[in-house]
């Protein structure tokens, strides 16, 4: 595999502004980022600690069925398409049928035995 690193944890948040507080003045994580992403339905707020991350993310004008809370874990790849035919060689749960890009990114998930998922990320300049 050519996971380099762990990346980042992603949390779904309906309203976010309790979420940012608590991260921000409990935890003292810096909010770094507002984006939105209307394409995916969605404003993400990035959230800095040092060299950590947290996303939290808002859905924008659609019905999630997911609960609050933390909706993935991410770990960063440098050969997204090896990883996606290794997880896949494997028998990992495999949540996409192939690599998603996006903008600068491509990513596909994968679903831990216990249901949460995992997001496997590679990001190009």
């Amino acid at each position: 595999m050519a996971l380099i690193r762990f990346d980042h944890v992603s949390v779904l948040a309906h309203e976010p502004t309790p979420v940012i507080s608590f991260y921000r003045d409990v935890l003292g994580f810096e909010l770094v980022q507002e984006r939105e992403i209307k394409e995916m339905k969605m404003v993400i707020f990035d959230l800095k600690v040092r060299d950590d991350f947290i996303e939290v993310i808002q859905p924008v004008g659609q019905e999630m069925k997911m609960a609050d809370g933390i909706k993935h874990i991410a770990f960063e790849s440098d050969d997204i398409e090896a990883d996606f035919k290794s997880f896949h060689a494997k028998g990992a749960k495999l949540v996409h049928k192939e690599v998603q890009k996006f903008g600068n990114v491509a990513f596909f998930f994968i679903q831990a035995p216990t249901g949460e998922f995992v997001e496997i990320i590679q990001y190009f300049e």
